[in-house]
């Protein structure tokens, strides 16, 4: 999925590389590639997967974020396999004019969008997979002018475009999630402004999938 969004580019980066996977598979399209992680245990991993898998294209760097690469230096980065908080820091302190951004963020996917609209950055494309029952969303983004209401912001502005086969179940999984939490508020006895909160999600991605949300931008 990730790598499916990642744009050719003389030299790409993947910031907090860990095992080294993606790296690899950047260096098999071609072109220069620097897997960089803020710690030398998994750099370490990287350096031994990207000698066994031939990506002699590929360096390592240890690196806090974009700090180890020079202004300039790569066309794009890919931040995946992280926090979305972590993901923001790491932008916030500076991508270093590297263009291309792709995003695949573990958690607040929401307040990452968020930040993004109101940095300066656009989405210009999304994708969406799931493993092992799991749902995983990735972002392409670059410098630009975005303005997303909250159902965008909650779902993805390019996936509710395209619509592809997985996103009614993407969609139908985070309904089940806050059935599932208001469910808890239910059995504990309080209705508090969470159980709130989560009624007007549930009509809200209601209306995403059944189209309402189209008609009313």
């Amino acid at each position: 999925m990730i790598l499916s969004l990642t744009p050719a580019a003389d030299c790409c980066c993947d910031i907090g590389t860990d095992h080294g996977y993606l790296a690899a598979a950047l260096a098999k399209r071609g072109g220069r590639v620097i897997a960089a992680d803020v710690n030398a245990a998994p750099l370490a991993s990287a350096a031994r997967n990207l000698r066994r898998f031939g990506a002699a294209n590929a360096e390592t760097r240890l690196s806090d974020g974009f700090s180890a690469i020079a202004e300039g230096e790569a066309g794009c980065a890919v931040l995946a396999g992280m926090g979305g908080d972590l993901i923001r820091r790491v932008i916030s302190a500076g991508i270093k004019g590297t263009k291309w951004l792709v995003l695949q963020p573990q958690s607040l996917v929401y307040e990452l969008r968020g930040f993004l609209c109101e940095s300066g950055f656009a989405i210009r494309d999304e994708a969406l997979c799931r493993e092992d029952g799991r749902f995983y969303t990735a972002m392409l983004v670059t410098r630009g002018r975005m303005s997303l209401g909250e159902a965008e912001l909650r779902l993805g502005p390019a996936l509710m475009a395209k619509r592809p086969p997985l996103f009614a179940p993407y969609v139908e999984d985070e309904m089940r999630k806050l059935r599932l939490a208001l469910e808890k508020i239910r059995q504990n006895g309080a209705d508090t402004e969470n159980a709130a909160e989560y009624r007007r999600l549930l009509a809200l991605y209601g209306g995403v999938l059944n189209g309402e949300a189209e008609r009313n931008n």
